[in-house]
Protein backbone atom coordinates (compact mmCIF):
# COMPACT_ATOMS: atom_id res chain seq x y z
CA UNK A 1 0.00 0.00 0.00
CA UNK A 2 1.46 3.35 -1.07
CA UNK A 3 1.49 6.52 0.98
CA UNK A 4 -1.40 8.03 -0.98
CA UNK A 5 -3.71 5.13 -0.11
CA UNK A 6 -2.64 5.32 3.53
CA UNK A 7 -3.42 9.04 3.75
CA UNK A 8 -6.75 8.56 1.98
CA UNK A 9 -7.86 5.82 4.36
CA UNK A 10 -6.86 7.94 7.34
CA UNK A 11 -8.76 10.95 5.95
CA UNK A 12 -11.90 8.89 5.37
CA UNK A 13 -11.70 7.34 8.82
CA UNK A 14 -11.28 10.66 10.59
CA UNK A 15 -13.70 12.72 8.46
CA UNK A 16 -16.58 10.28 8.10
CA UNK A 17 -19.41 10.77 10.60
CA UNK A 18 -20.19 7.79 12.83
CA UNK A 19 -22.38 4.94 11.49
CA UNK A 20 -22.32 6.21 7.90
CA UNK A 21 -22.33 3.66 5.09
CA UNK A 22 -20.54 4.05 1.77
CA UNK A 23 -23.54 5.46 -0.09
CA UNK A 24 -24.19 8.00 2.64
CA UNK A 25 -20.51 8.91 2.69
CA UNK A 26 -20.52 9.58 -1.07
CA UNK A 27 -23.58 11.74 -0.63
CA UNK A 28 -21.82 13.46 2.26
CA UNK A 29 -18.76 14.20 0.12
CA UNK A 30 -20.77 15.33 -2.92
CA UNK A 31 -22.95 17.48 -0.71
CA UNK A 32 -19.96 19.29 0.69
CA UNK A 33 -18.30 19.75 -2.66
CA UNK A 34 -21.49 20.87 -4.35
CA UNK A 35 -22.44 23.33 -1.63
CA UNK A 36 -25.14 21.32 0.09
CA UNK A 37 -27.55 23.40 2.13
CA UNK A 38 -26.89 26.45 -0.04
CA UNK A 39 -30.48 26.73 -1.25
CA UNK A 40 -32.16 30.04 -0.58
CA UNK A 41 -33.67 30.37 2.89
CA UNK A 42 -36.93 32.10 3.73
CA UNK A 43 -35.27 35.42 4.51
CA UNK A 44 -33.39 35.29 1.21
CA UNK A 45 -36.59 34.55 -0.70
CA UNK A 46 -38.33 37.54 0.89
CA UNK A 47 -35.43 39.77 -0.15
CA UNK A 48 -35.37 38.15 -3.60
CA UNK A 49 -38.87 39.51 -4.24
CA UNK A 50 -37.30 42.99 -4.33
CA UNK A 51 -34.25 42.02 -6.41
CA UNK A 52 -35.20 39.23 -8.86
CA UNK A 53 -37.34 40.56 -11.72
CA UNK A 54 -39.25 37.43 -12.78
CA UNK A 55 -40.04 36.43 -9.23
CA UNK A 56 -41.32 39.95 -8.61
CA UNK A 57 -43.31 39.94 -11.86
CA UNK A 58 -45.12 36.67 -11.20
CA UNK A 59 -45.67 36.87 -7.43
CA UNK A 60 -46.50 40.58 -7.58
CA UNK A 61 -49.05 40.05 -10.36
CA UNK A 62 -50.69 37.15 -8.53
CA UNK A 63 -50.89 39.02 -5.22
CA UNK A 64 -52.48 42.03 -6.90
CA UNK A 65 -55.04 39.87 -8.73
CA UNK A 66 -55.98 38.25 -5.41
CA UNK A 67 -56.02 41.37 -3.22
CA UNK A 68 -57.96 43.52 -5.70
CA UNK A 69 -60.92 41.10 -5.70
CA UNK A 70 -63.72 42.60 -3.56
CA UNK A 71 -65.16 40.66 -0.60
CA UNK A 72 -68.91 40.07 -0.14
CA UNK A 73 -71.00 39.03 2.85
CA UNK A 74 -74.23 37.03 2.71
CA UNK A 75 -76.70 35.37 5.05
CA UNK A 76 -79.26 32.70 4.26
CA UNK A 77 -82.77 33.29 5.55
CA UNK A 78 -85.85 31.24 6.32
CA UNK A 79 -88.46 32.01 3.67
CA UNK A 80 -91.41 31.87 6.06
CA UNK A 81 -89.99 33.82 8.99
CA UNK A 82 -87.34 35.84 7.15
CA UNK A 83 -84.88 35.17 9.97
CA UNK A 84 -81.20 34.47 9.28
CA UNK A 85 -80.17 30.83 9.50
CA UNK A 86 -76.84 29.07 9.30
CA UNK A 87 -76.01 27.32 6.01
CA UNK A 88 -72.93 25.31 6.91
CA UNK A 89 -72.77 23.65 3.49
CA UNK A 90 -72.15 26.99 1.77
CA UNK A 91 -69.86 28.26 4.53
CA UNK A 92 -67.52 25.27 4.22
CA UNK A 93 -67.77 24.79 0.46
CA UNK A 94 -64.46 24.99 -1.44
CA UNK A 95 -66.09 24.70 -4.87
CA UNK A 96 -66.99 28.19 -6.13
CA UNK A 97 -69.13 26.87 -8.97
CA UNK A 98 -71.41 24.89 -6.67
CA UNK A 99 -71.45 27.73 -4.15
CA UNK A 100 -72.61 30.23 -6.79
CA UNK A 101 -75.28 27.76 -7.93
CA UNK A 102 -76.48 27.51 -4.32
CA UNK A 103 -76.70 31.32 -4.18
CA UNK A 104 -78.78 31.30 -7.36
CA UNK A 105 -81.13 28.71 -5.90
CA UNK A 106 -81.53 30.66 -2.64
CA UNK A 107 -82.21 33.88 -4.55
CA UNK A 108 -84.92 32.16 -6.59
CA UNK A 109 -86.61 31.26 -3.29
CA UNK A 110 -85.97 34.72 -1.83
CA UNK A 111 -83.81 33.12 0.89
CA UNK A 112 -80.51 34.95 0.43
CA UNK A 113 -79.66 38.43 1.62
CA UNK A 114 -76.45 40.30 0.83
CA UNK A 115 -75.08 42.40 3.65
CA UNK A 116 -73.63 45.58 2.23
CA UNK A 117 -72.38 47.07 5.51
CA UNK A 118 -70.79 45.12 8.35
CA UNK A 119 -67.89 45.65 10.73
CA UNK A 120 -66.07 42.60 9.35
CA UNK A 121 -66.13 44.12 5.85
CA UNK A 122 -64.97 47.42 7.34
CA UNK A 123 -62.08 45.59 8.99
CA UNK A 124 -61.01 43.90 5.73
CA UNK A 125 -61.18 47.30 3.99
CA UNK A 126 -59.45 49.24 6.78
CA UNK A 127 -56.48 46.98 7.50
CA UNK A 128 -54.52 49.05 10.01
CA UNK A 129 -53.21 52.55 10.59
CA UNK A 130 -50.11 51.88 8.44
CA UNK A 131 -51.69 50.54 5.25
CA UNK A 132 -55.18 49.52 4.01
CA UNK A 133 -56.76 46.09 3.93
CA UNK A 134 -55.88 45.49 0.29
CA UNK A 135 -52.20 45.76 1.22
CA UNK A 136 -52.69 43.32 4.11
CA UNK A 137 -54.11 40.72 1.73
CA UNK A 138 -51.45 41.48 -0.88
CA UNK A 139 -48.63 41.01 1.63
CA UNK A 140 -50.22 37.82 2.92
CA UNK A 141 -50.48 36.33 -0.56
CA UNK A 142 -46.90 37.30 -1.37
CA UNK A 143 -45.63 35.57 1.78
CA UNK A 144 -47.69 32.45 1.00
CA UNK A 145 -46.17 32.23 -2.50
CA UNK A 146 -42.66 33.06 -1.29
CA UNK A 147 -42.28 31.11 1.96
CA UNK A 148 -45.60 29.32 2.48
CA UNK A 149 -47.01 31.04 5.56
CA UNK A 150 -48.05 34.35 7.12
CA UNK A 151 -49.47 35.60 10.42
CA UNK A 152 -52.22 38.12 11.17
CA UNK A 153 -52.35 39.74 14.60
CA UNK A 154 -55.78 41.20 15.39
CA UNK A 155 -55.84 44.35 17.48
CA UNK A 156 -59.08 44.34 19.49
CA UNK A 157 -61.19 46.68 21.57
CA UNK A 158 -63.03 45.74 24.75
CA UNK A 159 -66.44 44.86 23.29
CA UNK A 160 -67.77 41.32 23.14
CA UNK A 161 -67.90 39.28 19.92
CA UNK A 162 -70.85 37.21 18.78
CA UNK A 163 -69.14 33.97 19.83
CA UNK A 164 -68.75 35.25 23.40
CA UNK A 165 -65.06 36.16 23.18
CA UNK A 166 -63.99 39.57 24.40
CA UNK A 167 -62.71 42.10 21.90
CA UNK A 168 -63.89 43.09 18.42
CA UNK A 169 -61.01 43.36 15.92
CA UNK A 170 -60.27 46.94 14.90
CA UNK A 171 -56.97 46.46 13.03
CA UNK A 172 -55.21 43.71 11.08
CA UNK A 173 -51.42 43.55 11.45
CA UNK A 174 -49.79 41.09 9.03
CA UNK A 175 -46.32 39.73 9.91
CA UNK A 176 -43.91 37.41 8.09
CA UNK A 177 -43.22 34.28 10.11
CA UNK A 178 -39.48 34.94 9.82
CA UNK A 179 -40.00 37.55 12.56
CA UNK A 180 -41.38 34.95 14.98
CA UNK A 181 -38.76 33.88 17.53
CA UNK A 182 -41.15 32.03 19.86
CA UNK A 183 -44.16 29.94 18.93
CA UNK A 184 -47.07 29.30 21.33
CA UNK A 185 -47.32 25.95 23.11
CA UNK A 186 -49.81 24.11 25.28
CA UNK A 187 -48.40 25.75 28.40
CA UNK A 188 -47.51 29.14 26.90
CA UNK A 189 -50.15 30.45 24.44
CA UNK A 190 -48.19 33.55 23.40
CA UNK A 191 -46.18 34.34 20.29
CA UNK A 192 -42.87 36.19 20.41
CA UNK A 193 -42.52 38.53 17.42
CA UNK A 194 -39.54 40.84 16.95
CA UNK A 195 -40.32 43.78 14.65
CA UNK A 196 -36.98 45.02 13.21
CA UNK A 197 -36.12 48.50 14.42
CA UNK A 198 -39.22 48.75 16.61
CA UNK A 199 -40.11 46.40 19.42
CA UNK A 200 -41.00 42.86 20.45
CA UNK A 201 -44.67 41.96 20.85
CA UNK A 202 -46.26 38.91 22.48
CA UNK A 203 -49.81 38.44 21.13
CA UNK A 204 -52.04 35.65 22.42
CA UNK A 205 -52.70 32.97 19.80
CA UNK A 206 -56.47 33.58 20.15
CA UNK A 207 -55.82 37.03 18.67
CA UNK A 208 -54.00 35.71 15.62
CA UNK A 209 -54.71 33.93 12.33
CA UNK A 210 -51.94 31.70 10.96
CA UNK A 211 -52.03 31.10 7.20
CA UNK A 212 -49.91 28.11 6.21
CA UNK A 213 -49.36 25.67 3.39
CA UNK A 214 -48.06 22.67 5.40
CA UNK A 215 -44.65 21.29 4.46
CA UNK A 216 -45.21 17.66 3.36
CA UNK A 217 -41.82 16.53 4.68
CA UNK A 218 -42.55 17.87 8.18
CA UNK A 219 -45.94 19.59 8.52
CA UNK A 220 -45.71 20.06 12.30
CA UNK A 221 -42.31 21.76 12.42
CA UNK A 222 -43.51 25.35 12.63
CA UNK A 223 -39.96 26.69 12.80
CA UNK A 224 -39.27 25.40 9.27
CA UNK A 225 -42.10 27.46 7.85
CA UNK A 226 -44.62 26.44 5.22
CA UNK A 227 -44.20 25.07 1.73
CA UNK A 228 -44.12 27.52 -1.18
CA UNK A 229 -43.59 27.40 -4.94
CA UNK A 230 -40.70 29.86 -4.70
CA UNK A 231 -38.78 27.47 -2.45
CA UNK A 232 -38.88 24.82 -5.19
CA UNK A 233 -37.49 27.41 -7.64
CA UNK A 234 -34.50 28.36 -5.50
CA UNK A 235 -31.85 27.06 -7.92
CA UNK A 236 -33.57 28.51 -10.99
CA UNK A 237 -33.94 31.91 -9.34
CA UNK A 238 -30.27 32.01 -8.32
CA UNK A 239 -29.11 30.82 -11.75
CA UNK A 240 -30.97 33.65 -13.45
CA UNK A 241 -29.65 36.14 -10.89
CA UNK A 242 -26.04 34.99 -11.37
CA UNK A 243 -26.41 35.28 -15.14
CA UNK A 244 -27.72 38.82 -14.72
CA UNK A 245 -24.85 39.76 -12.42
CA UNK A 246 -22.33 38.32 -14.87
CA UNK A 247 -23.77 40.51 -17.61
CA UNK A 248 -23.57 43.49 -15.30
CA UNK A 249 -19.91 42.87 -14.51
CA UNK A 250 -19.17 42.27 -18.19
CA UNK A 251 -20.26 45.81 -18.99
CA UNK A 252 -18.00 47.07 -16.21
CA UNK A 253 -14.85 45.11 -16.97
CA UNK A 254 -16.09 42.17 -19.06
CA UNK A 255 -15.58 39.99 -15.97
CA UNK A 256 -11.93 39.41 -16.97
CA UNK A 257 -8.85 41.30 -18.31
CA UNK A 258 -8.64 41.83 -22.06
CA UNK A 259 -5.03 40.67 -22.25
CA UNK A 260 -2.53 38.74 -20.14
CA UNK A 261 1.13 39.86 -20.23
CA UNK A 262 3.78 37.50 -18.88
CA UNK A 263 7.57 37.73 -18.80
CA UNK A 264 10.22 35.15 -17.98
CA UNK A 265 12.12 35.33 -14.71
CA UNK A 266 10.67 38.69 -13.71
CA UNK A 267 10.70 39.77 -10.09
CA UNK A 268 7.68 41.36 -8.41
CA UNK A 269 9.15 44.87 -8.61
CA UNK A 270 9.93 44.37 -12.30
CA UNK A 271 6.35 43.25 -12.98
CA UNK A 272 4.99 46.32 -11.22
CA UNK A 273 7.36 48.59 -13.16
CA UNK A 274 6.33 47.00 -16.44
CA UNK A 275 2.67 47.41 -15.57
CA UNK A 276 3.05 51.08 -14.66
CA UNK A 277 5.05 51.89 -17.78
CA UNK A 278 2.63 49.99 -19.98
CA UNK A 279 -0.41 51.84 -18.60
CA UNK A 280 1.34 55.21 -18.65
CA UNK A 281 2.65 55.00 -22.20
CA UNK A 282 -0.13 53.08 -23.97
CA UNK A 283 -3.43 54.20 -22.41
CA UNK A 284 -5.25 57.40 -23.27
CA UNK A 285 -6.27 59.07 -26.51
CA UNK A 286 -2.84 60.59 -27.18
CA UNK A 287 -1.14 57.17 -27.02
CA UNK A 288 -3.22 55.44 -29.67
CA UNK A 289 -1.02 53.33 -32.04
CA UNK A 290 2.06 54.39 -30.13
CA UNK A 291 4.77 51.68 -30.11
CA UNK A 292 6.25 50.31 -26.89
CA UNK A 293 9.71 48.75 -26.63
CA UNK A 294 10.76 46.15 -24.04
CA UNK A 295 14.21 44.56 -23.61
CA UNK A 296 12.75 41.27 -22.33
CA UNK A 297 10.88 38.34 -23.76
CA UNK A 298 7.23 39.17 -23.18
CA UNK A 299 4.25 36.96 -23.99
CA UNK A 300 0.92 38.67 -24.65
CA UNK A 301 -2.32 36.69 -24.82
CA UNK A 302 -5.66 38.21 -25.69
CA UNK A 303 -8.68 36.68 -23.98
CA UNK A 304 -11.89 36.42 -25.95
CA UNK A 305 -15.40 35.95 -24.57
CA UNK A 306 -18.73 36.22 -26.36
CA UNK A 307 -22.32 35.92 -25.24
CA UNK A 308 -22.91 33.48 -28.10
CA UNK A 309 -20.44 31.04 -26.59
CA UNK A 310 -21.94 31.33 -23.11
CA UNK A 311 -25.58 31.33 -24.40
CA UNK A 312 -26.61 33.59 -21.54
CA UNK A 313 -29.65 34.85 -23.42
CA UNK A 314 -30.96 31.32 -23.95
CA UNK A 315 -30.14 30.40 -20.35
CA UNK A 316 -32.07 33.34 -18.91
CA UNK A 317 -35.03 32.66 -21.19
CA UNK A 318 -35.14 29.02 -20.07
CA UNK A 319 -35.02 30.01 -16.40
CA UNK A 320 -37.78 32.58 -16.98
CA UNK A 321 -40.02 29.95 -18.59
CA UNK A 322 -39.44 27.49 -15.73
CA UNK A 323 -40.37 30.14 -13.16
CA UNK A 324 -43.53 31.22 -15.00
CA UNK A 325 -44.67 27.68 -15.80
CA UNK A 326 -44.07 26.40 -12.27
CA UNK A 327 -46.43 29.05 -10.94
CA UNK A 328 -48.90 28.04 -13.64
CA UNK A 329 -49.19 31.67 -14.70
CA UNK A 330 -50.28 32.52 -18.28
CA UNK A 331 -47.18 34.07 -19.91
CA UNK A 332 -49.33 36.41 -22.00
CA UNK A 333 -50.29 38.33 -18.84
CA UNK A 334 -46.60 39.14 -18.39
CA UNK A 335 -46.12 40.30 -21.97
CA UNK A 336 -44.42 37.06 -23.10
CA UNK A 337 -45.92 36.59 -26.57
CA UNK A 338 -43.26 34.50 -28.34
CA UNK A 339 -45.46 31.39 -28.66
CA UNK A 340 -48.83 33.11 -28.46
CA UNK A 341 -51.66 33.78 -30.85
CA UNK A 342 -54.91 35.73 -30.65
CA UNK A 343 -56.74 32.79 -29.06
CA UNK A 344 -54.19 32.24 -26.28
CA UNK A 345 -53.97 35.98 -25.60
CA UNK A 346 -57.77 36.28 -25.31
CA UNK A 347 -57.90 33.23 -23.04
CA UNK A 348 -55.02 34.31 -20.78
CA UNK A 349 -57.15 36.42 -18.45
CA UNK A 350 -59.78 33.69 -18.15
CA UNK A 351 -57.20 30.97 -17.40
CA UNK A 352 -55.25 33.17 -14.99
CA UNK A 353 -58.35 34.00 -12.97
CA UNK A 354 -59.71 30.45 -12.94
CA UNK A 355 -56.54 28.48 -12.22
CA UNK A 356 -54.32 31.01 -10.42
CA UNK A 357 -56.49 33.59 -8.65
CA UNK A 358 -59.51 31.52 -7.61
CA UNK A 359 -57.61 28.71 -5.80
CA UNK A 360 -55.77 31.30 -3.70
CA UNK A 361 -58.99 33.21 -3.01
CA UNK A 362 -60.66 29.96 -1.92
CA UNK A 363 -57.90 29.33 0.61
CA UNK A 364 -58.11 32.87 2.01
CA UNK A 365 -61.92 32.72 2.06
CA UNK A 366 -62.15 29.52 4.11
CA UNK A 367 -59.43 30.69 6.52
CA UNK A 368 -61.20 34.02 7.12
CA UNK A 369 -64.63 32.36 7.25
CA UNK A 370 -63.61 29.98 10.02
CA UNK A 371 -61.16 32.14 11.96
CA UNK A 372 -62.66 35.63 11.63
CA UNK A 373 -66.16 35.97 10.16
CA UNK A 374 -67.85 33.36 12.33
CA UNK A 375 -66.49 35.09 15.42
CA UNK A 376 -68.92 37.91 14.63
CA UNK A 377 -71.89 35.66 13.83
CA UNK A 378 -71.87 31.97 12.95
CA UNK A 379 -74.58 32.57 10.30
CA UNK A 380 -72.50 34.94 8.14
CA UNK A 381 -71.10 33.75 4.80
CA UNK A 382 -67.95 35.38 3.41
CA UNK A 383 -67.36 35.28 -0.33
CA UNK A 384 -65.76 37.26 -3.14
CA UNK A 385 -66.86 38.65 -6.47
CA UNK A 386 -66.07 36.04 -9.08
CA UNK A 387 -62.92 37.23 -10.92
CA UNK A 388 -63.32 34.68 -13.73
CA UNK A 389 -64.24 36.56 -16.88
CA UNK A 390 -67.02 35.12 -18.96
CA UNK A 391 -65.92 32.95 -21.84
CA UNK A 392 -66.97 35.41 -24.55
CA UNK A 393 -66.24 33.04 -27.44
CA UNK A 394 -68.32 30.23 -25.92
CA UNK A 395 -71.13 32.65 -25.09
CA UNK A 396 -71.18 34.01 -28.65
CA UNK A 397 -71.25 30.51 -30.15
CA UNK A 398 -74.22 29.59 -27.96
CA UNK A 399 -76.07 32.75 -28.94
CA UNK A 400 -75.34 32.17 -32.63
CA UNK A 401 -76.59 28.59 -32.46
CA UNK A 402 -80.03 29.80 -31.28
CA UNK A 403 -80.26 33.56 -31.96
CA UNK A 404 -84.06 33.48 -31.72
CA UNK A 405 -83.75 32.67 -27.99
CA UNK A 406 -81.97 35.96 -27.16
CA UNK A 407 -83.65 39.35 -26.95
CA UNK A 408 -82.50 42.28 -29.08
CA UNK A 409 -81.31 44.27 -26.06
CA UNK A 410 -79.19 41.29 -24.97
CA UNK A 411 -77.49 41.26 -28.38
CA UNK A 412 -76.96 45.02 -28.11
CA UNK A 413 -75.47 44.62 -24.62
CA UNK A 414 -72.88 42.11 -25.92
CA UNK A 415 -72.01 44.61 -28.64
CA UNK A 416 -71.52 47.42 -26.12
CA UNK A 417 -74.63 49.33 -27.27
CA UNK A 418 -77.38 50.80 -25.07
CA UNK A 419 -80.85 49.20 -25.00
CA UNK A 420 -83.48 50.48 -27.39
CA UNK A 421 -85.78 53.19 -26.05
CA UNK A 422 -89.29 52.42 -24.97
CA UNK A 423 -88.57 48.75 -24.35
CA UNK A 424 -88.45 48.02 -28.08
CA UNK A 425 -85.44 45.78 -27.54
CA UNK A 426 -87.34 43.41 -25.25
CA UNK A 427 -88.33 41.22 -28.19
CA UNK A 428 -87.04 38.02 -29.77
CA UNK A 429 -86.14 37.79 -33.44
CA UNK A 430 -87.27 34.85 -35.54
CA UNK A 431 -84.86 33.55 -38.15
CA UNK A 432 -87.76 32.58 -40.46
CA UNK A 433 -88.33 35.99 -41.96
CA UNK A 434 -86.83 38.30 -39.32
CA UNK A 435 -90.07 39.03 -37.47
CA UNK A 436 -90.39 39.93 -33.82
CA UNK A 437 -92.70 38.59 -31.16
CA UNK A 438 -93.31 39.38 -27.52
CA UNK A 439 -93.29 35.83 -26.19
CA UNK A 440 -92.63 32.30 -27.42
CA UNK A 441 -96.26 31.44 -26.78
CA UNK A 442 -97.18 33.63 -29.78
CA UNK A 443 -95.72 31.10 -32.21
CA UNK A 444 -96.98 27.94 -30.58
CA UNK A 445 -98.89 25.68 -32.95
CA UNK A 446 -102.61 26.26 -32.72
CA UNK A 447 -102.35 29.77 -31.25
CA UNK A 448 -105.36 31.91 -32.08
CA UNK A 449 -103.14 34.91 -32.88
CA UNK A 450 -100.62 33.06 -35.00
CA UNK A 451 -101.12 32.01 -38.64
CA UNK A 452 -100.83 28.38 -39.71
CA UNK A 453 -97.11 28.63 -40.25
CA UNK A 454 -96.56 29.74 -36.67
CA UNK A 455 -95.39 33.28 -37.67
CA UNK A 456 -96.83 36.26 -35.74
CA UNK A 457 -99.20 38.45 -37.73
CA UNK A 458 -97.16 41.63 -37.24
CA UNK A 459 -93.50 42.48 -37.67
CA UNK A 460 -91.27 45.35 -36.64
CA UNK A 461 -88.53 44.45 -39.15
Amino acid sequence: MGWRETVARWAIKTATPQNMNSAEFMSFLLGRSAGAGSRMGNNQLLVAFDTMPWLRAVVGKISWMVSSTPWCLYVATNKQSGKAVRNRMIQRSMDPRRRFEAYKDLRSRDSLREIGSHMSLDLLDHGNTEFPGISCVQLTQEWLDLVGDALWVLDKNGFQMGDGSVGIPTDIWPFPTTWIHKWPSATDPFYGITIPGRATITPHRDNTILFRNPRPSNPYARELGGSAISQALSDELETDEYAAKHLKHWFKNQARPDILITGEDMRKDEVEKLENNWIKQLTGVTNVKKPHFINRKIDIKEIGQTFQEMQLSELRKDQRDIIVHTFGFPPELLGILENSNRATIDAAGYLGAKYVTVPRLEYLRIMLQVNLIERYDERLILDYQNPVLEDKEHELNVMKSAPFAVKVDEWRERAGLPPLEGGKGQVFVSEFNKVSFEDFSEIEAGSDDAPAGGVPPTSEY
